[in-house]
């Protein structure tokens, strides 16, 4: 990785305590070490917080790697979402809307972004089944608007899930 795509980093001094500076540790360590290559030590020394600290919010890093994904879908998903109720009735205006709140939300938000990319093998099978279900809910925004684009003559796709699946 480049600098220049390199995650952000955690600050030499993060707030003290709480669920969301062992999230946001964990957030720069498996974004830039991978979940495998991150331990309890690295997310509690970024953190500025004991191992012992981090089993008070979270049982395991399994568990944190699953907040951390399920969390970072439904945020994409109520941001997609209020971008299509924002951007009228047409299929495409819909798209345009819904993608570009995705690029955004994918810009802003790199570390997280590859977590949920790169991350899904590390999911224990209770953690993957969550996410899927997250994704597809996250999928079915974008596919919804395709169908209907397809249907009203917008969009010129004889394979509108693949198509779906090419814009995500």
């Amino acid at each position: 990785m480049n600098a220049s795509s390199s995650p952000d980093p955690v600050p030499s001094r993060p707030a003290r305590g709480g669920r969301e500076v062992v999230l946001r540790s964990a957030i720069a360590n498996f974004a830039s070490l991978g979940y495998h290559g991150t331990s309890m030590r690295d997310i509690a020394r970024d953190a500025g917080i004991t191992v012992a600290s981090i089993y008070h919010h979270f049982p395991s890093k399994q568990l944190i790697l699953q907040e951390i994904m399920r969390e970072t879908l439904r945020e994409v998903i109520g941001l997609t979402r209020a971008a299509l109720e924002d951007a009228g009735p047409s299929p495409v205006d819909q798209l345009a809307a819904v993608m570009r709140a995705w690029v955004v939300f994918h810009t802003e938000r790199r570390p997280e972004a590859l977590i949920g990319a790169s991350e899904m093998r590390s999911l224990d099978p209770d953690g993957r089944a969550q996410v899927v279900a997250l994704r597809d809910e996250q999928q079915a925004v974008f596919g919804d608007i395709v169908d209907r684009g397809v249907r009203d003559g917008c969009f010129a796709t004889t394979h509108p899930r693949e198509a779906t699946w090419a814009v995500i």
